[in-house]
């Protein structure tokens, strides 16, 4: 995905806590994660490094163990990015099969 929906207020009530380092590194995570949809290593030093953030593994290993679930044989896993991976791929098929009349409805539904 090279584009999601990010909700400020929901994510503010939930980091606020945080360093700014552990909320650059949890934002990173989560645009890995949409990125190649796919849950992170279950490796943490590969996940700094795949944030860029190498240097602060302690805080990277801070988010994953507060934000993420750890599954033995996939990696960290996030439980609503994966809701929204799958909203989103839903919503790309359906219009991947769509007919000129569902596309004029579609198309005059969203200019409201």
């Amino acid at each position: 995905m090279h584009f999601y929906s990010f909700n400020i207020g929901d994510y503010m009530s939930h980091t606020l806590h945080l360093s700014p380092m552990e909320d650059l590194a949890y934002r990173r995570c989560l645009d890995i994660y949409y990125l190649h949809e796919k849950p992170l290593p279950e490796d943490a030093t590969e996940v700094a490094r795949l944030i860029r953030m190498p240097e602060q593994k302690p805080e990277v290993v801070q988010v994953l163990e507060e934000f993420f679930t750890h599954e033995v044989g996939t990696g960290y896993v996030h439980k609503r990015t994966n809701e929204e991976i799958t909203k989103s791929v839903s919503y790309t098929h359906l219009r991947a099969h769509e007919t000129v009349l569902d596309v004029v409805c579609r198309l005059l539904l969203e200019k409201k």
